[in-house]
Parts: C-alpha cells; structure tokens; sequence
C-alpha cells in the first residue's frame, strides 16, 4: 500500500491525463499549460486541496519532469518543497526550488515553472483580498495598490522560518482530522499564516 501522501484526506485529482490536470488545477487557481518534458509516459498526478476561508493549502506530484506556464491568478501563491527540485520564473526574477527551500507567486503576475520526476511540493494559496485587508488592518494605512512581493523571500527572517515551520505542522493537523470544522481554530490559524507571510516578506 503506498504511503500517505500531505492532505490524503482532501484528494482533489489523481489523473495520468495532461487536461484533465489543467482543468482541475483552473477550478482553484488558474488554468496553466502544462506539458510534461519527456513525452506523457509516467505522467501520474496527484493533488490534494484543502480550501479553507481565505487561502488554500495543496499538496502536488507529477511523477514526470513537467513545465507550467501559469496566467496571472487572484492569489498569492508560496511553494515549499519536500522533494526534487524546480524553478519558478516571475518576469525576470527566477527562484530555485529545493528541499528548504521556498518561492513566492504575487496575485496579478503570471508564472512558469519547471519541476523534476521527483518533485513534490506544498502551496499555501492566499487571496490577495484578503492578504489586502489584513496589512491594511496591521498597519492602519489604506491601500490603493494592488500588493507585489519579491519571489525570492530572506529565509533568515524569523517570519519566514516560522510560516516554514508551520505549514507542514498546520497541513498535518488537516490531514489528521479530516475535513475542518467551522470553529475559532480555523480562522486563527488562517490570521497566522497571512501575519507570517505579510512579516516574512
């Protein structure tokens, strides 16, 4: 029996077919084109998705080397890598992916990525609106601008250690209950990730 997979208990697509992916991943994020390097042999997908108030949490695997090209979306997306290795290119600013390592999506900006066989990753998906509205409430200032944040983040930045930290944690307290339940604990943990995210970047 294979092995638990981050956020089993939200399966979103597992599919060997390159459309059937797009699709999916355009119901929750937006539509990419998705072409696997090598040739469609060994493509098997597995996404998992836990959309919760104001930002998402995914879980993601290709089982060949793939390359994405994303239209801009309503979120802000940071990747975390848990295995292989990737890049992610913003314009002309490009971040490495790695195991430790992390990269950031601004709402607005369109993305290509390119993944290894191996790779796996977690996203935490955050909508700009509401990323909007909790700096404009931690700092009082109105804000007439959509947001823009470097993709590369200083991972020496406590912030940025502790939202590292507390993806996987929070994304394993999901997995082992199940489907969330509508309490205080929710909403809490959603203020906190966008607090660290805001701090870290």
């Amino acid at each position: 029996m294979p092995s638990a997979k981050p956020l089993d208990s939200f399966p979103f697509v597992r599919s060997r077919n390159v459309e059937e992916v797009s699709d999916a991943l355009a119901s929750v994020y937006a539509r990419p084109v998705l072409v696997p390097t090598r040739g469609v042999e060994g493509f098997n997908a597995t996404i998992n998705v836990c959309d919760l108030n104001n930002l998402g949490l995914a879980y993601g695997a290709f089982g060949v080397e793939v390359g994405f090209d994303f239209p801009a979306s309503g979120f802000f997306s940071q990747v975390f890598p848990i295995r292989g290795k990737g890049e992610i290119v913003c314009g002309r600013a490009s971040a490495t992916l790695s195991p430790g390592s992390s990269a950031m999506v601004s709402s607005g900006s369109g993305h290509k990525a390119n993944y290894s066989a191996d790779y796996e990753h977690l996203v935490l998906r955050i909508s700009a609106q509401a990323l909007t509205e909790n700096l404009a409430a931690m700092t009082g200032a109105t804000i007439n601008r959509p947001l823009r944040m470097d993709p590369l983040q200083n991972s020496r930045h406590p912030a940025a250690r502790m939202l590292q930290q507390c993806v996987p944690l929070f994304i394993k307290m999901l997995s082992d209950a199940g489907p969330p339940s509508s309490d205080w604990a929710i909403p809490q943990a959603e203020q906190l990730l966008m607090t660290l995210f805001l701090c870290g970047h």
